[in-house]
């Protein structure tokens, strides 16, 4: 009896480790650093990247995973007046709206990177393609430096998000480098 037992518990801890190794989350890998002075970033290895795009000179990277259906968008704005938090600036700049459209943001967390503040939206939109209407999760992270620099970055994919996905954000943000900001 204890020998089926010892048996079940054994068999017991070697699906666990299996079932373990199979949903944990992929490591995420960072290519080389890429610059627009006065930033400095890292995006994913092996995704397809452009510079930059024609219709928004805020966008200074796009990146694409068609793999996964994934993209991310690195935004860089220098702005005038008083010093916003991350939250203001999103709002008052309209990269809310612009992102959300007609939904909002359904969880608004703070985030730090060293000694800058900033801050992450998490939403789902609601998109279009060929094949009709699917659903998109959104997640927004945005830190505004002393230098009244504001730094956006912007993940979008169909379905639900992953661990990978926290951990490809966290990355990419911790990558993030500003001419003249000490982030220690």
């Amino acid at each position: 009896m204890q020998v089926t037992l010892w048996g079940v518990l054994a068999a017991s801890v070697a699906v666990a480790a299996l079932v373990d190794r199979q949903f944990a989350a992929p490591a995420v890998k960072l290519a080389a650093q890429q610059d627009k002075p006065p930033l400095h970033y890292r995006l994913p290895a092996g995704w397809e990247v452009a510079n930059g795009s024609e219709d928004d000179p805020r966008i200074v990277a796009l990146a694409a995973d068609p793999a996964t259906h994934r993209s991310l968008a690195i935004y860089l704005q220098h702005f005038r007046g008083p010093l916003l938090t991350p939250l203001d600036y999103l709002q008052d700049w309209g990269l809310i709206a612009d992102i959300f459209g007609q939904s909002r943001p359904e969880q608004i967390s703070p985030l730090a990177v060293g000694s800058v503040q900033g801050v992450r939206l998490i939403g789902r939109t609601t998109a279009q393609s060929e094949q009709g209407e699917y659903l998109e999760s959104e997640m927004v992270v945005c830190f505004v430096y002393p230098n009244h620099r504001a730094v956006t970055l912007w993940l979008a994919k169909r379905g639900a998000w992953t661990q990978a996905d926290y951990n490809l954000m966290n990355l990419v943000a911790a990558s993030l480098k500003m001419d003249g900001v000490s982030q220690q």
